[in-house]
């Protein structure tokens, strides 16, 4: 593995993931537009599209950022033959805080119960196909590929 496709694997994937995040941020401030007023303040609720995108806001990174720790986690079950335990507990430490945020944006926007938990599945169901992804498709290729990818 080449320092190379790690640098370029780097600014790829940091350079889609914040391209995706603004845009999905836009389309969720200009959809809530109507919702807030005075969007010049630069502090309060009313700043960055207010309480109606925030919980919403956190849920698209949390689901953006869980398919590359996901594939991770599915190559460390094949190159340790079992479950990564310090792994399952860093994503499971660094998510947890910004789903308990997000849900809490979105109950107190007026989301129901069941609506939380049917978004929160999403990430789930991503979570354990990029794990299978992981496993079967990445844990056979090339170390400077795996370098990209993650």
């Amino acid at each position: 593995m080449s320092i190379i496709s790690v640098i370029i694997g780097f600014v790829f994937w940091w350079a889609c993931h914040i391209l995706s995040y603004t845009t999905a941020n836009y389309i969720l401030n200009k959809k809530s537009r109507g919702l807030t007023k005075h969007r010049k303040r630069s502090h309060g609720e009313n700043s960055g599209g207010g309480k109606s995108t925030s919980g919403l806001s956190l849920f698209v990174g949390s689901v953006m950022d869980n398919s590359p720790e996901n594939m991770a986690l599915g190559i460390s079950l094949v190159t340790g033959r079992a479950v990564n335990v310090v792994l399952i507990a860093v994503i499971f430490i660094s998510n947890f805080p910004e789903a308990l945020v997000s849900a809490h944006g979105m109950k107190t926007n007026g989301r129901s119960k069941k609506h939380i938990l049917f978004l929160w599945s999403i990430p789930v169901v991503m979570g354990t196909i990029s794990t299978a992804i992981g496993f079967a498709v990445l844990s056979k290729t090339s170390p400077a590929i795996i370098s990209i990818a993650i």
